[in-house]
């Protein structure tokens, strides 16, 4: 499984929280690739 991230760190992931952050820490049947999302 792949899943795109903001790269949030810090304050911002504590207010906004992570959704990938949190699959790939509870996916158990699954690997799971984080890919920080470019800059436009």
């Amino acid at each position: 499984m792949v899943i795109a991230t903001h790269g949030r760190s810090g304050l911002g992931r504590a207010l906004l929280g992570s959704v990938a952050e949190h699959v790939a820490r509870h996916a158990k049947d699954a690997g799971v690739l984080l890919v920080r999302a470019q800059k436009s």
